[in-house]
């Protein structure tokens, strides 16, 4: 026997990658009509098998619905961590902009304050100006 006649027939490599991989469980019932008659309909057994196979996806859709929701969670913690860094970053920058705003002022102080001590010499000779300049 080859391994065609066990597992059905394998599916070529067109080399484009378009040939899906399929375990061996999926290729040994590959070529099965899956359509159920009303005589089949009737067997207990296959009942059972059904009732079974929606069982074990009512479990799967729990399991995947538990999931999500600690997914949601997780979401939920980063989504409040980025609104409080968002709000952190907000009032930092506004602190900057007064920072800002009062070195710029400060440093126009300064130099024009430089400016009048450099100054101050010359205006000193005429004295109504000098006494103004030290004010």
């Amino acid at each position: 026997m080859s391994n065609e006649d066990i597992h059905g027939p394998v599916p070529e490599d067109t080399g484009d990658g378009s040939g899906l991989p399929t375990s061996k469980g999926e290729q040994a019932f590959q070529n099965i009509t899956r359509g159920l008659s009303d005589e089949d309909l009737t067997n207990p057994a296959v009942g059972k098998i059904l009732l079974d196979e929606k069982d074990r996806l009512e479990i799967e859709n729990d399991e995947l619905k538990k999931r999500l929701e600690l997914e949601n969670d997780k979401l939920r913690n980063y989504q409040e961590k980025f609104h409080e860094a968002d709000k952190k970053v907000a009032v930092l920058q506004e602190k900057n902009k007064t920072h800002l705003a009062a070195e710029i002022i400060s440093g126009a102080c300064f130099t024009i304050g430089a400016a009048m001590i450099g100054y101050a010499p010359v205006l000193w000779k005429s004295q109504p100006s000098g006494w103004i300049a030290l004010a």
